[in-house]
């Protein structure tokens, strides 16, 4: 079957995790923070944004946890 007018959504999708990094700021101790800075990373977050800063449309689909204990 031919579609017509297709457009594609995304030119690379990346399978994987996302990490959520907390540090305290100003390098001090996790003991002695009461604020945290918030910063996402993984390596597959830092392929896809990096190919998005080159023009490309980019996606990430990510299993959470809880679904993957299911199985």
């Amino acid at each position: 079957m031919i579609v017509e007018n297709f457009k594609k959504e995304f030119d690379v999708i990346g399978f994987g995790e996302i990490m959520l990094r907390l540090s305290p700021p100003n390098k001090e101790r996790i003991s002695q923070g009461e604020v945290f800075e918030k910063r996402a990373g993984g390596s597959e977050l830092n392929v896809v944004s990096g190919i998005s800063s080159l023009g490309l449309r980019t996606g990430i689909v990510e299993l959470s946890t809880e679904l993957a204990t299911m199985a």
